[in-house]
């Protein structure tokens, strides 16, 4: 399993692609 301090950092650049995708995507639901 992951550390937490990795795992953190591997959500955080989810997330960050996430918004990425959803600004300049159709899909955005979350504010």
């Amino acid at each position: 399993m992951l550390s937490e301090s990795r795992f953190d950092e591997v959500i955080k650049n989810c997330q960050a692609l996430i918004r990425e995708k959803s600004y300049s995507g159709p899909g955005r639901r979350r504010g």
